[in-house]
């Protein structure tokens, strides 16, 4: 009787553990469609690629990361310094070009403090309209970028970072099954044994 319940617990506890080792692969695999008959086998991430990436796109582009808060992230003091600098210079560059005339470096500042005045007075007047990043990221197709990306992304490397990124906790599901086969195992034998005295 022991041998018999050692036995069937051994044996649930492989069959739970190989069920989920199959289980966790099978997300993944295979990764191009099986026909076998009118069934297709594939796995789930590249069979739902598409479904995927889109709801991750809106998940990021609605919870995650709104347009008031990627605004305000590069809508700083500093990025605005940078970017009145960078128009600076590329204004001076373009403006040396010119042909020379009186007083040519004192006009080219001049222009240059100018546009510099007035797009740090733009980019404020910007800065109070709170629709302002709504309007701007409306032309910007930010979700189907996502999109583009994540379909783009190679589907064995893409496996490689979540194999690695939860190797622990898949390892934990499959000694888990491991366990819960070994339990189911040691009661089988109790469940056989009582039903035959009923008999």
């Amino acid at each position: 009787m022991l041998v018999a319940w050692l036995s069937s617990a051994l044996l649930g506890a492989f069959i739970g553990w190989i069920t989920n080792v199959m289980t966790i692969r099978l997300i993944f695999r295979p990764r191009r469609p099986w026909r076998v008959g009118p069934v297709v086998i594939q796995g789930v991430i590249p069979r739902r690629r598409r479904e995927i990436a889109e709801s991750l796109a809106r998940t990021v582009t609605q919870e995650l990361l709104s347009a008031e808060a990627l605004f305000s992230a590069v809508d700083t003091p500093e990025n605005r310094r940078a970017l009145v600098a960078g128009l600076r210079q590329e204004l001076g560059r373009r403006l040396a070009a010119l042909p020379a005339f009186p007083f040519k470096a004192a006009v080219v500042e001049r222009i240059q403090d100018l546009a510099e005045r007035e797009v740090l007075r733009y980019l404020e007047t910007l800065s109070r309209d709170p629709e302002w990043p709504r309007r701007v990221l409306a032309r910007v197709p930010l979700e189907r970028l996502i999109v583009e990306r994540i379909e783009a992304f190679d589907l064995v490397e893409f496996e490689r970072v979540i194999v690695r990124l939860s190797h622990r906790e898949l390892r934990q599901i499959e000694w888990l099954g491991g366990i819960l086969g070994f339990v189911v195992g040691l009661f089988l034998p109790f469940v056989q044994w009582v039903l035959s005295l009923g008999h």
